[in-house]
């Protein structure tokens, strides 16, 4: 496996940094979207000879909220010949649904979108960070280089409960919100932070051990601890 680690270690010298230069409005947050990802990692992952092959595995159902989860095992290989023994395995979850209520059939897309998006930043251990554009630089030399600050990561939000009567539906809602923002977890730390600012959101919504819902939050977070830990589960 010699290539590959070698090809692995080049792409991830020379992509250690994707701006945040996309924006979801909605929820007023700015992330690195695939497009941009894609725009630097896969040049050089030609120039190195890697080839990551897409396997679409388990599709959920469309829940009543319009989410879908899928998981995606993905060959590593290079162009000499070598393949990597182990599956690389991503999970993705996408929403789509409207305004209205509606339930749309795009949240599969948006899921493989995430998923295969957040498996290269692993993969790669590529940075997001804010754009670190100076200033006071000097407009007249676009070409001129300028030091570029550490990157730094945006703090993950407290969900939101809606200011209204909880109802059921408000739970299923929530624990697939949650699920969500694990995802954006880099390291075992971040997920502990994220279940702990969340512990108001739980008793306000009877989310107590013993349930239901809290064990599918409590093996989510197990999930999303034992995922970022290697490059076998990204």
């Amino acid at each position: 496996m010699k290539n590959i680690i070698k090809a692995l270690n080049e792409v991830m010298k020379s992509v250690s940094y994707v701006q945040k230069s996309s924006e979801n409005k909605f929820h007023g947050y700015k992330y690195a979207s695939e497009s941009s990802l894609l725009e630097s990692l896969r040049p050089a992952m030609i120039d190195q000879g890697l080839v990551l092959i897409p396997s679409i595995g388990n599709v959920s159902p469309i829940d009543a909220h319009g989410n879908t989860t899928v998981t995606v095992e993905y060959t590593l290989a290079h162009t000499s010949g070598e393949i990597w023994p182990d599956k690389i395995i991503a999970v993705g979850c996408g929403n789509d649904k409207s305004k209205s209520g509606s339930v749309g059939d795009k949240g599969i897309y948006k899921a493989l979108t995430g998923a295969n998006k957040y498996l290269l930043f692993k993969l790669f251990q590529i940075e997001t960070g804010d754009d670190p554009e100076k200033e006071d630089g000097d407009k007249s030399a676009p070409n001129q280089e300028v030091e570029k600050p550490a990157p730094k990561r945006q703090p993950l939000k407290k969900i939101e409960l809606p200011k209204r009567a909880l109802e059921a539906k408000d739970v299923d809602n929530y624990v697939g919100v949650f699920t969500g923002m694990l995802e954006m977890c880099l390291d075992e730390k971040e997920v502990r932070a994220t279940w702990k600012s969340e512990s108001e959101n739980r008793i306000t919504l009877a989310i107590v051990p013993n349930t239901d819902e809290y064990t599918k939050m409590t093996d989510a977070c197990t999930a999303r601890i034992n995922a970022t830990k290697g490059t076998k589960n990204v």
